[in-house]
């Protein structure tokens, strides 16, 4: 690695071409899901495992909805098997292009700075979708990540930052648009299904489902009792098998 790669990396510890890469796809969907195109801090230290923290100033955390879209257009991009352009440039030449034509709203800096000592930087873009300054290895096209899965999130409101946990996992093994499931309200994501061969897997519930049938049973409670009837026979005998079937 060159002085000046070594200076605009700011000494930070070596980080693995896979998990930096799969970063830079992550960022791209934080961006069109949340419009929050600024990252604070990343970890791309293992093969297996990394983190990115993005500058967040809504006081309200991201749905269940939107944390399972971004993890779909992670694995789309994946799918997609979109070249990584590696370009080194005179530092004011990137500067004036990408100001003018940022990549997917996104500018070539994060929130740590490059020293003023580095005169030419080193961009990392995946086409309409990333760009940044990143003088690191990296794959060659987003293809060879094989898949993201998101594990969790952490909001922190007072600073302002919203960090996402990520895993690499084999290509296919992460969930799909249509395949992504209820995630909890306390941060977590969308839990991986388990390899084939594994353990048995609790039937999953449709939230659709039990909202229907709670409602069902709500409204045959009150109906039933207003006309004096056991409501236990009603219950047992009229939804007994609506539920079992969910």
């Amino acid at each position: 690695m060159s002085a000046e790669a070594k200076a605009q990396q700011g000494g930070k510890k070596k980080k693995e071409p896979i998990t930096d890469t799969a970063v830079h796809i992550l960022k791209g969907a934080v961006v069109k899901v949340l419009r929050a195109p600024l990252t604070v801090t990343v970890e791309c230290q293992t093969k297996t495992k990394g983190r990115l923290t993005v500058e967040y100033d809504s006081p309200v955390p991201p749905t269940d909805e939107q944390m399972k879209e971004i993890e779909a257009l992670c694995n789309q991009k994946i799918r997609e098997n979109l070249p990584i352009k590696s370009t080194t440039i005179g530092r004011s030449e990137a500067e004036s292009h990408y100001r003018a034509h940022p990549v997917n709203d996104t500018y070539i800096y994060d929130k740590f700075p490059v020293p003023d000592t580095v005169t030419e930087l080193t961009l990392i873009e995946i086409e309409n979708w990333n760009v940044n300054c990143c003088p690191s290895s990296h794959l060659a096209t987003t293809g060879e990540v094989g898949g993201i899965k998101v594990t969790h999130f952490n909001h922190r409101e007072k600073k302002k930052e919203l960090e996402f946990a990520f895993e690499i996992v084999p290509g296919g093994a992460a969930s799909g648009p249509s395949a992504l499931s209820g995630s909890s309200s306390k941060g977590k994501a969308p839990a991986a299904a388990p390899a084939a061969g594994g353990a048995k897997q609790a039937p999953s519930v449709r939230y659709d489902d039990v909202i229907s049938v709670t409602d069902r049973i709500l409204s045959l409670v009150l109906s039933e009792k207003a006309k004096g009837k056991d409501t236990d026979d009603v219950l047992k005998t009229r939804l007994h098998p609506e539920i079992e079937s969910i």
